[in-house]
C-alpha cells in the first residue's frame, strides 16, 4: 500500500475500524437509501434489457507536462 494510504488507515478517526470487513466486504452499508420499485440506483426505469453500453473511456493519469522556457 502506497504511503498516503497507510496515513488514512492509521489515523486516529479510523481507530479500531474493521479495514479486513472492508475489504471482504463483510461490513454492513451505514445507510441503504429507499428506491421507489421499478427503478435502478440512478433513478431511471430499468426496462430489464441492461443494453448500456460499456464506456471506453481511459483517463490519462501521467503527471501534467511543465512549461519549459
Amino acid at each position: 500500500m502506497s504511503e498516503a494510504t497507510m496515513g488514512v488507515i492509521q489515523h486516529r478517526f479510523y481507530n479500531g475500524f474493521d479495514w479486513k470487513g472492508l475489504l471482504n466486504k463483510r461490513i454492513p452499508t451505514p445507510y441503504t437509501p429507499r428506491l421507489p420499485n421499478g427503478l435502478d440506483s440512478i433513478g431511471y426505469k430499468d426496462d430489464g434489457k441492461n443494453d448500456a453500453s460499456v464506456c471506453k473511456w481511459t483517463p490519462d493519469l501521467s503527471p501534467p507536462k511543465r512549461n519549459q522556457q
